[in-house]
């Protein structure tokens, strides 16, 4: 999580926590690293941009 920008002091508490991963998933430090332009890079698709898709065809 810190070479994806967030700091050591939120990694490290994010890293001692007890707390499930979907939980963790809604915090601001995991929000910050996991951001839009990281998740396209891995491939995966956007439901926004395909929700825009699907009802505004140009």
């Amino acid at each position: 999580m810190i070479r994806l920008g967030v700091d050591h002091i939120k990694a490290a508490s994010i890293a001692a926590s007890s707390k499930g991963y979907y939980r963790l998933s809604k915090t601001y430090a995991a929000q910050l690293a996991l951001n839009d332009s990281f998740l396209s890079k891995l491939g995966l698709v956007s439901l926004k941009d395909l929700w825009i898709r699907f009802h505004h065809p140009r």
